[in-house]
Parts: structure tokens; C-alpha cells; sequence
């Protein structure tokens, strides 16, 4: 049926076009005019799929009412310059406004922004929306069926020649960006209400890709990385590895921003003031058991040492700052260096937060409750614990040394067990 044949036999609503695709299919869709436009009408344009008493009826439920109280000029929508209303580009924008998002972390924000952006930009490569921008997706439109597709095309990053696709080492990217989209809607959705007709689009959706992160680094590794920056003369990257083992605490901040003043100050003179930016925490630590001796030798040993007399200033000093002038690393420079010991060391290719997740596996491999874990890292939930926490060698080791011991004391008892 063509577009002249459907118009004819039936009169459309206001503003309602037919549209025939490429492949010979019908679908009808609002439009707005241009003088609607100009005048911040909220919603431009509106897909109303291809049945016609269905179209009729969104219409009639998502148009109309704008449609008369925008003739009698009182919109009962807002209107904003910027993505179209009701669109995922819409909600990010909406998000920012939202008192979820306003208690997160400076570096949280700019997470969730990038993974937002990125999403945003994402072209849809099949269906209806093929073509098209997924942050341009009106949200009314994004199906859970349309959250599976985005996961599935998110994923893939060529074909080969053979038509066949392969995936990119991007899971935990993937992942995560679904898990930021999910928890924006759901920020959005308690603010406007009636944004989606059913639940959240991403509630519930299928991620088996489980794509394994860098290796923890282990003891040795730990031991050769220090001893090799030692010699090399930089002890305080020496200093910067045990501090992300030992305090088990976020890279992105200390390394830069760790002032002088946080190392045993007036005040707390055997503790240290860790600070993680990510969950907004900060919480001193005891350096010095009861009978004072030492919970961190080797650091506390290196943080004497770069801190010197100095009252003020970075407390992990760059050695390739001038002479007097003490600077705290900058984040290329400190990666650079980090690699330039790995080669010296023989060691593969290592970053901070490798070090971080030794310290973190460490203490799961010497039996630290979670609660105990959380409360030197920080963490504010078990299940993030979990994530960090390796099931390796060292735990399956104590696991069955337990269960080893426990045969014997059923074997003192009598009983025959079999060894």
C-alpha cells in the first residue's frame, strides 16, 4: 500500500506522516512543523510504528496532549535547548540534574560522563533505528530487545572478510557502561516518571562476556619491582607501589595529590591519612601495632625517607624534579618510569592498579574477613570487594590446608579417613 493510498483511505492525525522504506514497508511517523519547531515544541519527531490503529493510538496517548496545550501556549513539558526530549542524549543531560548523580565522586562524574558520551555515539547498525545515533533513540522507542542489540553491536568491533564478527577485549568497558546507562534511567525515570511503558530497558540483561583483567601482581613480583627501583634510584615509585599494596588505595588519586601534612602530622604522629577520592572517604591508619612495632617496615621505612624535614609540599617527590623544588610525579611521567623498571626488572609490563588488586588479593589469601578487607580499602559494598579478590593459587592452598587438618583431627578421633 503506498503512502497517496493510506492517506486517502484513512485521514491521518495532524502532523502524522507515511513513510515507505527502502525494502517496500510502511510506517508512520510524527512530525513536527517547523513553526512547532521553532517554537520549542518537545517533541520534534516521533516513530509510531507500522501498524496504523497502533500509531493512531500513541498518538493520541504520547502527542495529543502536548498538542493542545501547546496551541493554548502553556507546555506542560520542560523545554531545553540541546538533544531532543525524551532521548537517551536528553537523559544525560537530565542526569546531571539529579541528586544521585550530584553525591557522586568528581572522578566518578567523569566516568559515568565518558561511558554516557560513548554510548551516545554508538550508530545502530539493524532495525528501524539502523543508522541512527543510540543517544537519538526516543526512550519511549528503546525496547529491552533494543538494550540486547546495543550490548551485542557495543561489543563487536570488525568483520572479517568472511562475514564473520569477532569481539574486542572490551567486556568489562561493555559492562560497565551498561551498569552506568541502567542506574542513570533509573535516576531519571524517579524524577519524571513514565519515561519507558514497562521497567528499565537494561534491568536484567544478558552480559556473559566476562573478559579477564590484568594478573594481580604477586610477592616476588612486588619484591623484584621494588629492589630494581631501588637501585635505579627511584625510591619513591619504590614508596608509591608499597603504599597501593599495603594501603590497598585507589591510584588515581595519591600518587599526584598526597601531601606531606597527611604522613604522621601534628597531631596523628604514628598514622597516616589515606584518602579515596572515588567513594569521597578519607580515614587515618595506625602504622604501629600495640607493642609499637612497625605494620608497614618497608613503607613507613621509604616515607621517612622522602619526607624528611619538609612541613609542606607532595609526599611522593618526583626525583626528576629540581633540585629545592620538590614536584609531585605527573601521571604520564610516573607511567613511563613504572614501565622503564618492569623492563629493567624483567617483569612484564605493570600498572599501579595491578599492585593495588596484590594487596587486595593478598589479603583474601591470608583469610581476612570482607569486613576486614573493606575497611582498609574502603569499599563501600562486598560484591565490589569480590570483583578485586583473585580465587588463585594461594587461596585453594590455605583452603586445603584447612581441610587437611581438619582430616587429622577426625582421624585422632578414630575415624578412617583416607590419605
Amino acid at each position: 500500500m503506498s503512502a497517496m493510498v493510506v492517506q486517502e483511505a484513512v485521514a491521518l492525525p495532524p502532523y502524522v506522516r507515511v513513510h515507505i522504506s527502502e525494502r517496500g514497508r510502511t510506517y508512520f511517523r510524527f512530525e513536527a512543523s517547523t513553526k512547532m519547531r521553532s517554537n520549542k515544541f518537545p517533541i520534534s519527531s516521533l516513530p509510531l510504528g507500522t501498524d496504523l490503529a497502533a500509531a493512531i493510538d500513541k498518538y493520541n496517548r504520547e502527542v495529543l496532549p502536548h498538542l493542545d496545550d501547546w496551541r493554548q501556549n502553556r507546555l506542560i513539558a520542560p523545554i531545553q535547548d540541546g538533544p531532543l526530549y525524551a532521548t537517551l542524549s536528553w537523559a544525560s543531560e537530565t542526569y546531571k540534574k539529579t541528586i544521585r548523580y550530584q553525591h557522586l565522586a568528581e572522578i566518578t562524574k567523569k566516568t559515568n560522563d565518558r561511558a554516557i558520551v560513548r554510548t551516545c555515539r554508538h550508530v545502530i547498525q539493524s532495525g528501524i533505528f539502523a543508522g541512527q545515533r543510540f543517544g537519538d533513540v526516543p526512550l519511549s522507542e528503546l525496547t529491552p530487545a533494543l538494550a540486547d542489540q546495543f550490548y551485542e553491536e557495543y561489543l563487536v568491533t570488525k568483520t572479517d572478510k568472511d562475514g564473520k564478527t569477532s569481539y574486542k577485549e572490551r567486556s568489562p568497558l561493555a559492562r560497565n557502561d551498561i551498569r552506568i546507562l541502567r542506574t542513570m534511567l533509573n535516576a531519571i525515570n524517579r524524577k519524571h516518571g513514565r519515561l519507558f511503558h514497562n521497567e528499565n530497558p537494561f534491568k536484567g540483561i544478558f552480559m556473559p562476556h566476562k573478559a579477564k583483567g590484568p594478573a594481580a601482581v604477586n610477592l616476588l613480583q612486588l619484591a623484584t619491582f621494588v629492589r630494581t627501583a631501588d637501585m635505579m634510584g627511584l625510591s619513591s615509585i619504590s614508596a608509591i607501589v608499597l603504599y597501593a599494596w599495603e594501603m590497598q588505595a585507589r591510584v588515581s588519586h595519591f600518587p599526584f595529590e598526597a601531601k606531606v601534612e597527611h604522613y604522621r602530622p601534628e597531631g596523628h604522629g604514628d598514622e597516616i591519612l589515606v584518602r579515596a577520592e572515588k567513594v569521597g572517604d578519607e580515614r587515618y591508619f595506625r602504622l604501629f601495632d600495640d607493642d609499637y612495632e612497625p605494620l608497614y617496615p618497608a613503607l613507613i621505612q621509604r616515607l621517612d625517607a622522602l619526607k624528611r624535614n619538609r612541613t609542606s609540599g607532595p609526599l611522593f617527590v618526583c626525583e626528576q624534579s629540581a633540585s629545592g623544588h620538590p614536584e609531585a610525579w605527573k601521571c604520564d611521567d610516573l607511567r613511563k618510569a613504572i614501565a622503564g623498571i618492569c623492563k629493567a626488572a624483567g617483569l612484564p609490563n605493570l600498572t599501579l592498579t595491578q599492585f593495588r588488586t596484590g594487596g587486595l588479593t593478598e589479603a583474601g589469601a591470608a583469610g581476612l574477613t570482607t569486613t576486614q578487607i573493606m575497611s582498609q580499602s574502603m569499599h563501600k559494598n562486598e560484591q565490589t570487594v569480590q570483583i578485586y579478590i583473585e580465587k588463585n593459587q594461594e587461596v585453594t592452598l590455605q583452603g586445603q590446608t584447612l581441610r587437611l587438618k581438619w582430616r587429622r583431627n577426625k582421624a585422632r578421633r578414630g575415624i578412617d579417613i583416607v590419605t
